[in-house]
């Protein structure tokens, strides 16, 4: 008789697999602290007015909070996702998201196109979860030090 089909073969956990999925998690904080030094600047551009103007400080806040907002609202959805295509492929959508997001945000001409990229980049960094998952599948006792330490 043949023998049975070796169930889901576990991925191993590399130095790579720990670079990449550390380097994902790198962007994320990036992406989400990226405007800090300029946005004040920027959005008054957009309103022509001054940084001072409280309506500026009311709209930056927005902005700032809006990446937080849709990385903790979008995170069940990435994990829908990551269940039903599989992790790697839901890590590699979230990090194309992550690149285009702030590109578009930098490149932004309006107020308008700033906070849909700003929504896109915490939406496509929602999928963070997916790379802590990712990794606590991949961990066992033989390799724990390795990821953790």
């Amino acid at each position: 008789a043949s023998a049975p089909l070796a169930a889901h073969v576990r991925p191993r956990l590399t130095s790579k697999t720990l670079f990449v999925l550390g380097s994902m998690n790198m962007i994320d904080c990036i992406n989400a602290n990226l405007l800090t030094p300029y946005v004040d600047e920027m959005v008054s551009d957009f309103l022509q007015t001054s940084p001072k103007d409280p309506q500026v400080g009311h709209v930056v806040a927005i902005l700032v909070g809006l990446y937080s907002v849709c990385e903790v609202c979008f995170s069940v959805l990435w994990g829908a996702i990551a269940d039903r295509l599989g992790r790697k492929p839901a890590l590699l959508i979230g990090l194309a998201g992550s690149v285009i997001a702030p590109i578009m945000f930098g490149l932004g001409k309006s107020l308008t196109v700033v906070f849909v990229a700003r929504f896109l980049d915490g939406f496509f960094c929602g999928n963070v979860g997916v790379s802590r998952t990712y990794l606590g599948e991949i961990v066992d006792a033989s390799n724990e030090q390795k990821a953790f330490g």
